[in-house]
């Protein structure tokens, strides 16, 4: 952990960072523990992350024509 902090520190992004992910749940065993421990995880270094929970439908409009909300920062792909 102390090596992340470390690299955002350099980074220019000592006090953290807020992330907006867009994921997708119920499409795979488990994935939405998997999706907010990731969550907790960065949140100990400092990224506080935001999930949005999206139906498959709606990923996959956005997906096809690149029409993801500006304030999404990222997505959940699972193929």
């Amino acid at each position: 952990m102390a090596k992340a902090k470390a690299l955002l520190k350099k980074a220019g992004f000592a006090n953290g960072f807020p992330l907006r992910v867009e994921v997708m749940v119920d499409r795979t065993p488990g994935d939405a523990a998997v999706y907010q421990t990731m969550a907790d995880m960065l949140k100990q270094i400092g990224v506080k992350v935001e999930l949005r929970t999206i139906t498959f439908p709606s990923w996959l409009s956005k997906y096809l024509t690149g029409t993801f909300d500006k304030d999404t920062d990222a997505f959940t792909l699972s193929w």
